[in-house]
């Protein structure tokens, strides 16, 4: 009898193979477990990031994963100088060290353990209430054996991945020291699958079954971080040519590359003292990207390094380097959005056309992501269209229909291309807001203005304006009669729809720089959110907001805020 509690399809082969079982029963329970909640978070002070975990479960008890003894020690000694009870793990320790530490975490009289993989077999302790990953895990096996030391009572229990690209190319250098070719070639597809599931935007859960054999059905798992808070999607591939493009004067003007967190510096305008040591606040890339925050560049940048746009050379802490396929897109050559061209250029004529009878938008219809999507997975029922981007359930009911029958007769005469590659969508987390934010919109509701909030909280204005867009892309309800005139609107949408709606920077010339780039995402926020049909309210009515004024005879508008004649664009 061979037993194992977690083993993929081709692990049970090789038990089987191995053992020269003949005709075995085979008995395979569910890896499904309910109680725990995944979730990953793009490594950024992994530190912190575990301390404010820990102290959001106070006395209970956790295991933070390390990838080397060194870590462990490092976070075990900084928790105990923050006032938490935690001791390492690891095969450096001494045996009965081990033990007492791991006797002291049994009997709760500590919190957490800081542990390598040393740690974990045999233990039966069932109210460990956390995991937290500080480093990406070697295999999703490995990820799924130590998550699953959580909540074995059956009781909510939460596992935390933080995930940095630095963390793959280390273990991409110990790979290549294995004398094996066949060990390398296991240990990089293993490493690849890890990269996957972390950067991925569908359900972790679904994602783990099927890495085991086992489909999860349900739509939406409610236990997951890109189910509970799903993902919004761009066409990112002007921001990406920017971002390597910065990438590449900077080594041009230095004579050597930086890191990802300098490349945004750059691109957002920052004015440290290493922008101006190194001379890079006279490039033209400088202050060349205000229209996305620091962390969205930073977010981009670890897209096209899992994309292999770009790579990081570790023996030179991690800095950027462009890869032939990075040089390529940063010359113009391709998207990140391939799909069947003929298809989409359909798509987009079937839009335009819906969009003229509605008398709103083209991408108040679909975006230009969700047609490129429909012309690279071509969905041909209701379940498939549902996974397209933006696809909620009144857009299914009011375009599914006609959408699917427009691929149908595109495939009648034309063949179904395949697409090999990694979908390359960039990944956008709804932010969530915090005490700043709800403080500006506290003082907004109360009929502040916009110059008043920002001088009497001692921000810019397009800080507060920054607040306000963030608020709106969240869901909160925003005013926008306070804030500029019909006339106003309908300009700004047409600029938009012109450009398209993921290139808000576009717009924002376009209309000269007249209005506050905050301005802009209020708009498109309100547009989208009209556009399915919920959450509208007398304030963000799409019919008030996306609409041409023929629509609405007699409307009276509120006097709008003063917009200065040229706001600049928020970092």
């Amino acid at each position: 009898m061979a037993l194992t509690a977690t083993a993929t399809e081709r692990v049970r082969e090789d038990v089987l193979q191995h053992l020269q079982l003949r005709e075995p029963a085979t008995y395979l329970g569910s890896f499904n477990r309910p109680n725990l909640t995944y979730r990953v978070l793009p490594k950024s002070g992994p530190y912190q990031q575990v301390l404010d975990l820990v102290r959001r479960r106070p006395s209970e008890s956790g295991i933070v994963y390390c990838q080397s003894r060194r870590s462990s020690e490092y976070v075990a000694e900084r928790l105990n100088e923050d006032g938490i009870k935690a001791r390492p793990y690891h095969a450096g320790l001494e045996a009965d060290e081990r033990r007492r530490h791991q006797d002291l975490f049994r009997r709760d009289d500590v919190q957490v353990i800081c542990a390598t993989i040393a740690f974990g077999m045999g233990i039966d302790k069932p109210n460990i209430r956390f995991i937290a990953h500080y480093d990406l895990p070697k295999s999703l096996e490995n990820y799924y054996q130590e998550t699953g030391r959580a909540g074995r009572d059956g009781l909510p229990s939460e596992c935390l991945l933080l995930y940095g690209p630095g963390d793959a190319v280390k273990y991409s250098r110990f790979i290549d020291e294995k004398p094996d070719a066949k060990e390398r070639e296991i240990a990089r597809q293993q490493l690849a699958e890890m990269e996957g599931f972390a950067a991925s935007s569908e359900c972790r859960r679904r994602a783990l079954l099927r890495y085991f054999g086992e489909e999860f059905c349900a739509e939406n798992c409610g236990a997951c971080d890109n189910c509970l808070s799903p993902r919004q999607m761009f066409d990112a591939t002007e921001a990406a040519r920017k971002l390597l493009a910065a990438v590449f004067r900077i080594k041009e003007k230095s004579g050597f590359s930086l890191g990802l967190t300098h490349v945004a510096d750059v691109l957002a305008g920052a004015n440290t003292e290493k922008v101006r040591r190194l001379g890079h606040h006279e490039l033209k890339a400088h202050g060349g990207g205000k229209e996305r925050s620091r962390s969205e560049w930073v977010a981009i940048g670890r897209e096209l390094l899992r994309l292999r746009y770009l790579m990081q050379d570790a023996n030179r802490y991690n800095v950027l380097e462009l890869t032939p396929e990075g040089r390529r897109l940063m010359a113009g050559q391709g998207s990140l959005l391939p799909c069947d061209e003929g298809l989409f250029e359909r798509l987009r004529r079937l839009r335009k056309t819906l969009a003229d009878q509605r008398n709103v938008a083209a991408y108040v219809i679909f975006s230009d992501v969700a047609l490129r999507q429909m012309a690279r997975e071509y969905p041909a029922n209701e379940a498939e269209f549902g996974r397209i981007s933006g696809v909620g359930r009144s857009k299914l009911s009011e375009f599914g229909t006609i959408f699917m029958r427009e691929i149908a007769a595109y495939l009648a005469s034309n063949p179904r291309q395949t697409f090999t590659d990694d979908a390359p969508t960039v990944p956008v987390r709804k932010m969530r807001l915090g005490n700043t934010h709800r403080e500006t919109l506290r003082r907004f509701g109360e009929g502040q203005r916009i110059e008043e909030i920002a001088a009497e909280r001692g921000l810019a204005a397009s800080t507060i304006w920054g607040h306000l867009a963030d608020a709106a892309e969240a869901g909160e309800e925003i005013d926008a009669g306070r804030l500029l005139a019909q006339g106003e609107r309908e300009q700004i949408i047409a600029a938009i729809d012109a450009k398209g709606g993921g290139n808000l920077r576009g717009a924002f010339e376009a209309l000269e720089e007249r209005h506050p780039y905050g301005l802009l995402r209020i708009v498109r926020a309100l547009c989208d959110r009209g556009a399915e049909g919920e959450g509208a309210t007398a304030a963000t009515n799409p019919a008030e907001g996306c609409a041409s004024a023929s629509s609405r005879p007699g409307r009276t508008e509120a006097s709008p805020a003063k917009s200065p004649a040229s706001a600049p664009s928020p970092a």
